[in-house]
């Protein structure tokens, strides 16, 4: 078996397409599998690291939003093939043999394949293929029905092709809608409080969690949440600091506000101005603030936090922002 790297366990989402509750015109919708898919390689390809939450995000919560925008991209690409297949078209045993061989080859590569699953009419599912057995054609995918779980594709002898979960598919084709839309997107990034600073810090980096204002790193809780990844929705201005990798606001007099690793936040290199929602326009929790002093975003309920810039946090007169962990709680 020629493996792309790819694990379902730490390297897809948690939960469970077909948990989704949201509107297209007056169809209520519950499966992203596409979007789901294709955001999997975002995060694979960027190597930031995917939500870790096992609850479907909510509808209206940035991440629901990022997975219905891949979604229509991976149906842009694949509708039209699913329908030639549903009417009757199949590739030939030459052809699946060349799907096999490219799937391969990228899973060489560290390159996971988005593949699109037949079954009977209107009946079709997008996955990854993370690894292959050329000589039996069997195939490990990343399937976001069973997330966390190994899944396989096994070919029959009736030329179609078993799940490991006991469903039968007609047939399936690669996806190359991934790459000719541009490749990898930069994918919306989970955000937790920290209880000693109460910041709100960036969890998507799989190699650092920032410096906290006590020296060392943050002391990180769920729930996880997120933030529009551009300057369009909300009040913009907002960045992403280098060092503590807390939110922070550029604008006014004290631009650059004050960091944990002393001296002024430091805007991350590449990374896009933000967005944060003021309370009236977002949903979600709106205890958050920013503080006069080192102009972080933090959770400004309760006790006031020590603040990098000396002293507690100074939120008086703050904007109240909403930040969005909304899930869908039903199982």
């Amino acid at each position: 078996m020629i493996r792309s790297g790819f694990e379902a366990y730490k390297d897809g989402f948690q939960f469970t397409n077909g948990h989704f509750d949201f509107y297209v015109g007056p169809a209520n919708c519950t499966v992203l599998c596409g979007g789901i898919s294709y955001a999997a390689l975002d995060y694979w390809f960027t190597k930031f690291k995917p939500p870790v939450s096992a609850k479907t995000p909510a509808d209206g919560n940035p991440l629901q939003a990022y997975l219905y925008r891949r979604q229509m991209t991976a149906h842009y690409y694949t509708w039209n093939r699913f329908v030639s297949r549903w009417l009757g078209a199949r590739d030939s045993a030459d052809e699946i043999k060349n799907n096999i061989d490219v799937i391969a080859s990228r899973c060489v590569a560290k390159k996971p394949s988005v593949i699109c699953l037949v079954g009977d009419f209107s009946h079709g599912h997008h996955v990854l293929a993370t690894g292959v057995d050329p000589t039996t054609q069997k195939l490990e995918i990343y399937d976001s029905n069973w997330p966390g779980g190994y899944c396989t594709l096994t070919p029959q002898s009736d030329g179609t092709w078993k799940h490991s979960d006991k469903s039968v598919w007609n047939t399936w084709f690669s996806d190359g809608g991934y790459d000719q839309n541009g490749g990898p997107q930069l994918p919306v990034v989970p955000f937790e409080f920290c209880r000693t600073c109460h910041g709100m810090v960036c969890t998507g980096f799989r190699d650092r969690i920032g410096m906290c204002t006590n020296g060392g790193v943050h002391d990180l809780m769920v729930p996880e949440y997120f933030l529009p990844m551009d300057s369009s929705t909300g009040e913009g201005g907002w960045f992403l600091c280098n060092y503590c990798l807390s939110m922070f606001s550029n604008d006014g007099a004290n631009a650059g506000g004050w960091c944990s690793n002393g001296g002024k936040h430091q805007a991350k290199p590449g990374w896009p101005e933000m967005s944060v929602c003021v309370l009236g326009r977002g949903k979600g929790d709106h205890s958050w603030r920013q503080c006069n002093s080192c102009l972080t975003l933090n959770w400004g309920a309760g006790a006031d936090a020590a603040c990098p810039a000396g002293g507690k946090h100074d939120n008086a007169g703050s904007t109240k922002y909403v930040c969005d962990s909304r899930v869908i709680e039903k199982s």
